[in-house]
């Protein structure tokens, strides 16, 4: 019963301001009950948009289970077989949970881990399986199995080992990682160099739209033409002599030029980890 109070106490206390900074209430359920409604028709997000067959669960829980791994060692899986992958990934995740499990900290940490399988399985049906910032809190579980997997080794040289070992998978790669951090997102990093060599230019990009909106407000950003009313637009800004970029390599039935590139490990941030630009009307033969 007091667990019950405290959790609802926390919902109230999260629901209120959550519900006031974006307009009330019912402003607030109207934008999450047309997120949840979003996720149907899209396979790649949600298993509520899928057909569910068997190939696809088992093809979404084994990418998944790789998200998983490189939450706990941010390292890349080189097996090109997505079974071996996924044994290998299955390998790592039980060894931290199993030490975790045995830590001295199990009095937290269990239950912990099976309030983390819950959001594991809310994971699988509602999100994307390969955004890393969704395994967060996993964190915790690699912290715990510490004690647990060093409990193991009882001459000082061999636990000194070990946990080098240990550092060296799961924690020596995060810093290059965390180098990363430090670049400029693609997204940014690509409207800076549209405004710095073509700021007169006109950008299709469903991609950059909503960067734009805030890193390029006073360009020429539209969305990408789907019918002929737009293709006929685009023919004629290229007739008038205007720069035509896009983040499409082909428009209209047009191939683009590639003239500038910008990425960084999609480990960082899956989403638009990687941007390319291509100019329309210009001749192959000179790139820029």
């Amino acid at each position: 019963m007091t667990a019950a109070l405290a959790f609802s106490a926390g919902e109230v206390l999260w629901l209120i301001p959550a519900s006031l900074a974006t307009g009330g209430v019912e402003t607030y359920l109207h934008a999450t009950i047309g997120q949840f409604e979003w996720r149907f028709g899209r396979p790649g997000v949600s298993v509520l948009g899928s057909s569910m067959s068997g190939e696809y669960l088992l093809s979404r829980a084994a990418a998944l289970v790789g998200s998983i791994w490189q939450a706990f060692a941010p390292m890349h899986l080189t097996a090109s077989n997505i079974a071996r992958r996924t044994a290998i990934a299955l390998l790592v995740i039980a060894f931290y949970v199993v030490f975790a499990w045995r830590s001295p900290s199990k009095d937290v940490a269990r239950p912990y881990v099976l309030a983390c399988a819950v959001y594991l399985l809310m994971l699988f049906i509602l999100l994307p399986t390969r955004h890393l910032r969704y395994f967060l809190p996993f964190s915790l579980i690699v912290g715990w199995s510490v004690s647990g997997y060093l409990a193991q080794f009882r001459r000082p040289v061999v636990r000194a080992a070990a946990l080098a070992a240990l550092f060296a998978v799961t924690v020596l790669p995060s810093f290059f990682l965390v180098g990363g951090l430090s670049k400029v997102p693609p997204p940014v990093a690509a409207l800076e160099w549209v405004k710095s060599n073509h700021p007169a230019a006109i950008l299709y990009s469903d991609q950059l739209r909503r960067h734009a909106d805030f890193y390029w407000p006073g360009g020429d950003s539209k969305a990408e033409p789907k019918g002929e009313t737009g293709c006929d637009q685009l023919r004629k800004s290229l007739e008038a002599g205007r720069v035509v970029l896009a983040t499409n390599p082909e428009l209209c039935g047009m191939t683009g030029v590639k003239v500038a590139s910008f990425k960084r490990d999609a480990r960082i941030h899956d989403k638009h980890h990687r941007i390319t630009i291509f100019e329309f009307g210009k001749s192959i033969g000179n790139p820029g």
